[in-house]
Parts: structure tokens; C-alpha cells; sequence
């Protein structure tokens, strides 16, 4: 009976793994390969992006404002824990922006 129930908590366990790794996009990562659409340049980097090129992606300028205003981020999920963007913004926007690491510590309030 023991032996059942850990065998079903790892299996939960590794299938909560798979998923978060799914979510965060982070599987080419963990891999030791970079993701096709930052080689092929497709990646907007949040930190640097004029605001046209925040436009181009479809923000408002509320959000370009917002968004230029809570400058640097260390991920982009920040824009949704900071409460930048909305998650239904950021949802459309994630595949094409990016965070070019170790460029600006992060300001502390």
C-alpha cells in the first residue's frame, strides 16, 4: 500500500514538473539550446524596446507608459506580477518578448 501511494505522489510530482516547464517555456533552456525565435531575432527585448516597437506588438500607449515606467525586468514574467500588463495581454504578447539577461540590476523601492 505504501509502496502504491509513493509511486502515484512521484508520478504527480513529475507530471507537475513537466507542466511547469511547459508553462515557463524554459524546457529549450534546461536543454543547453537557445529558443529558435531569439536566434532568428523574433524576441523583443522589454528592457530596450523604443516605444514603436512596444506599439508594433499591439500595446496601447497606457500599457507602453506603464510598462517603460517599471523598467528594468529581470523576466518577462514580471509584467504580470508587478501588475503591468494584464494576464490576458500578456498572454498574447509572451512569444515575442524576451529579457536580455544581466544588462540592469533590478531598482529596490
Amino acid at each position: 500500500m505504501k509502496r502504491e501511494k509513493l509511486l502515484l505522489w512521484s508520478a504527480g510530482l513529475g507530471g507537475l514538473a513537466a507542466g511547469l516547464i511547459q508553462v515557463l517555456g524554459i524546457g529549450s533552456r534546461l536543454r543547453g539550446r537557445r529558443s529558435s525565435r531569439r536566434e532568428a531575432g523574433l524576441v523583443l527585448d522589454i528592457n530596450s524596446a523604443s516605444p514603436e516597437q512596444l506599439r508594433a506588438l499591439g500595446l496601447d500607449d497606457r500599457a507602453i507608459q506603464r510598462l517603460i515606467e517599471n523598467r528594468p525586468y529581470r523576466h518577462k514574467l514580471e509584467l504580470v506580477s508587478r501588475l503591468v500588463l494584464p494576464r490576458t495581454l500578456y498572454g498574447r504578447i509572451r512569444h515575442r518578448i524576451g529579457v536580455h539577461q544581466g544588462r540592469v540590476p533590478a531598482k529596490v523601492a
